[in-house]
């Protein structure tokens, strides 16, 4: 993410709280690796990657109940090797993107 300006000689008020500088923590969880509450408290979590042709993508994502881990890496077509670990008394449904009967799932 970035300020509002590149250096503080530009703008010496900066702030990380500038929507333009916040717009990717909140757009990189819930759109590119679709992390979403599906109950209160995160106790039922979403997982659904969006890779497309990102070959590469990994996220620790802070919750009230611990942190969630979310990597991929996607060979697009051929490949897709998804990781995640979720806090303690938690459950998630993970969807996998283009899954298929000839893919292996392990």
């Amino acid at each position: 993410m970035t300020k509002e300006a590149w250096d503080n000689i530009y703008k010496p008020n900066q702030d990380w709280n500038h929507a333009w500088a916040a717009a990717p923590a909140k757009i990189i969880p819930r759109k590119l690796m679709d992390i979403e509450p599906l109950q209160p408290g995160f106790r039922k979590i979403k997982i659904k990657p969006q890779s497309a042709s990102l070959e590469y993508a990994q996220i620790k994502y802070p919750t009230i109940r611990g942190p969630i881990l979310v990597s991929f890496k996607n060979k697009s077509g051929k490949t897709f090797l998804l990781k995640t670990t979720i806090p303690a008394n938690t459950t998630a449904v993970i969807y996998l993107p283009d899954w298929s009967e000839s893919q292996r799932v392990t």
